[in-house]
C-alpha cells in the first residue's frame, strides 16, 4: 500500500541502491528488486487508472467548512465500487508545502450500489494535514474550495450487515461516519430484498453539537430514503 505519491521515487531509488557488496547474493537481489519493481509498476498504474482518464478532468476534490468539520467531495474521472466501510488514501498537493508527499486514510462516507463518480469524505480536523485541510478553506472565505486530488483505492474489507434481520449500529463521535454507508446499505437492500434486515438501529453519543450538523445531511437524506413509512430505522441520541 502507498501512503503517498512520493513513495513512488524513493521505492525506485532504493531498488536501484540496494545490490549487495556479496557477488554470491546478487542474484537473490536482483530477484527482490525486480518484485519490487513489479509491485511499483502495478500499483502505479492502478493510481493513474483511478485518478485520469483520456477526454476527462483528473479527481477533483471540492473542500468546504462543514460547522468546524471538513466536508470533501470527490469528482473521479471514472466510477469508482466502493463499499460500506472502506477507505481511501487522498492527497491535495495544494494544501501545504510538502502536501504533495503526503496521502492520508479517510474512510468513505457515501454509498452505492454500483460504481460511484462522486465520494463523500467527513474529516474531524486535528493537527497536521486535517487541520490544514480546514484552514486552507477559511482563508478563501468559508467557500467551497476546488483542488486537484489524488487517491489510491479503495482498501479494506466490509462486513456482511445484509445477512441479519436486527442490526444495531454504536458509533461515538465521528465514529458515525463509518457507520453511514452501512446505513445505506442496509436500508436499500430492505427495500429491494437484496438482504434479510428487517430492523436497523443507530445509536449515536454525541459530544459535539458540531458533529450533528455536519452529519445531518447525511442523516435526512436516510430518513427520506423511508419511502414506505414503515420507520424501521430509529435514532437514539444519549443526553448531554
Amino acid at each position: 500500500m502507498f501512503r503517498s505519491p512520493a513513495f513512488f521515487t524513493f521505492a525506485a531509488y532504493g531498488s536501484l541502491r540496494a545490490f549487495p557488496l556479496d557477488p554470491s547474493a546478487f542474484g537473490d537481489c536482483l530477484y527482490c528488486r525486480g518484485l519490487l519493481t513489479a509491485s511499483v509498476l502495478a500499483r502505479l498504474s492502478m493510481a493513474v487508472y483511478r485518478n485520469v482518464k483520456w477526454g476527462e478532468p483528473c479527481t477533483r476534490a471540492i473542500i468546504s467548512d462543514a460547522h468546524g468539520f471538513v466536508h470533501i467531495t470527490l469528482s473521479l474521472p471514472r466510477p469508482c465500487e466502493i463499499d460500506a466501510g472502506q477507505y481511501v488514501l487522498l492527497c491535495v498537493p495544494r494544501v501545504s508545502l510538502l502536501s504533495f508527499a503526503q496521502s492520508h486514510p479517510f474512510v468513505v462516507a457515501s454509498w452505492a450500489e454500483v460504481g460511484q463518480n462522486s465520494i463523500e469524505l467527513i474529516i474531524q480536523p486535528r493537527r497536521g494535514f486535517t487541520g490544514k485541510l480546514l484552514r486552507h478553506c477559511r482563508r478563501q472565505g468559508g467557500q467551497s474550495v476546488q483542488r486537484r486530488a489524488f487517491i489510491t483505492g479503495p482498501h479494506g474489507t466490509n462486513v456482511a450487515v445484509n445477512d441479519y434481520r436486527t442490526v444495531l449500529l454504536v458509533a461515538s463521535g465521528p465514529g458515525v461516519i463509518a457507520m453511514l454507508p452501512y446505513l445505506r446499505k442496509v436500508i436499500h437492500g430492505y427495500y429491494y430484498r437484496k438482504g434479510c434486515t428487517r430492523r436497523v438501529h443507530l445509536i449515536w453519543m454525541i459530544q459535539q453539537i458540531e458533529l450533528v450538523a455536519a452529519a445531518q445531511p447525511f442523516l435526512n437524506e436516510f430518513l427520506d430514503d423511508d419511502t414506505l413509512g414503515e420507520s424501521y430505522v430509529s435514532f437514539a441520541r444519549t443526553p448531554g
